[in-house]
């Protein structure tokens, strides 16, 4: 019998891995039988590369996904299988075997190269001579390099058009507050799954309602994303649970909104800020599925509006502008001459205008 042992095309050229990346393949391997069929009852890999103390629960698998075995590097990086199949001398394809790996949550960058060195170390029996054979290759069988990169990094940061402070009266709806930019790494998307804001300032957190989250676009539109909650706990805190996608090298940009009801103290001031990266924030990797910890220089607080309830006769300011003329004469037959101008100012809300009277003093 023989058996020719080669490293099959599908074996990854020039691939990456993650850290925490599960069953990462490092190769793929054809076997073919000649003569008789014949078992192989053991083969052994060499792990070489700056990562190789990364890889774990290294496997060997089959064409159809399963897994024939498992097995740890030793100190030198080799790792061995007893897989005990068969390859059939009259298979029409070569029978393939995958050396797949985990990649450790923490691990560096660097680079991991499988192969088999040596003849002796894959042992090989006939079933019909039951005689050991020998692999009619040359040896060492290599497998291209994976490149361990790093894992996925995420940051936030307070948006430069976060709202400015302002006075906001009793029952404004959807006053917009803390305005944060998520900044996903250059290693892969991060998926922003859990958000923790803190309403600070107020002393009565039930006038704070219907407390929603925006996507703001790039072209500065609005859409709302995850549940409205009727009411802050008790504390001031709403968690929004999502599932946002930030691309690779990407920025969301999510701003915080919410009603301000009448039970809300006149004179409180409120904002709105994200307290602690790692109580505030839950993400991941989208490819590694690796959770990330937020980068940022928290606590990240908006800037607070005021609460005033104004008074009728606060409502509206009227004055004399500098566009009155000191002297006016008008002359028999003159239309739309200016005799008086007047400021009219809201100093608290917008204000309409539905009537006003003139007095013309003679």
């Amino acid at each position: 019998g023989q058996v020719v042992f080669t490293l099959a095309a599908e074996s990854p050229f020039k691939s990456r891995a993650l850290p925490g990346s599960r069953d990462i393949t490092l190769a793929v391997f054809n076997f073919s039988a000649r003569g008789e069929d014949v078992r192989l009852s053991k083969i052994t890999f060499t792990l070489k590369g700056s990562a190789v103390g990364a890889a774990h629960r290294v496997g060997l698998v089959d064409a159809n996904g399963r897994v024939l075995a498992r097995s740890e590097p030793n100190a030198t990086g080799s790792v061995s299988f007893l897989p005990n199949i068969v390859l059939g001398v009259r298979d029409v394809q070569p029978t393939k075997l995958s050396l797949v790996a985990d990649i450790a949550p923490d691990a560096r960058p660097g680079n991991i190269s499988a192969s088999v060195q040596l003849s002796r170390l894959v042992t090989l029996i006939g079933l019909s001579s039951r005689r050991f054979i020998v692999a009619s290759n040359r040896f060492p069988v290599l497998a291209y390099t994976v490149t361990v990169v790093p894992g996925p990094t995420f940051s936030v940061s307070l948006n430069p058009l976060t709202p400015q402070a302002q006075i906001i009266v009793p029952l404004s709806q959807q006053v917009p507050f803390s305005r944060f930019d998520f900044r996903a790494g250059s290693a892969e998307d991060v998926v922003l799954r859990t958000l923790r804001v803190h309403f600070v300032g107020v002393a009565n957190y039930n006038g704070i309602q219907n407390i929603s989250l925006m996507r703001i676009s790039d072209a500065g539109e609005e859409e709302r994303i995850g549940q409205v909650f009727a009411q802050v706990s008790a504390n001031g805190y709403v968690t929004f649970d999502l599932n946002e996608r930030i691309p690779a090298n990407g920025i969301e940009s999510l701003i915080v909104a919410a009603d301000i009801s009448d039970v809300v103290q006149e004179g409180s001031t409120i904002g709105v800020e994200i307290n602690n990266s790692v109580l505030d924030i839950a993400a991941f990797g989208a490819a590694s599925a690796n959770s990330v910890t937020a980068e940022g220089a928290f606590p990240l607080r908006g800037n607070f509006m005021t609460v005033f309830n104004p008074q009728v006769n606060e409502a509206l300011a009227v004055s004399t502008s500098r566009l009155t003329p000191d002297v006016s004469v008008i002359r028999l037959g003159e239309r739309n001459r200016r005799v008086a101008s007047f400021n009219f100012t809201a100093p608290v809300e917008d204000v309409v205008l539905r009537e006003y009277t003139f007095t013309i003093n003679q």
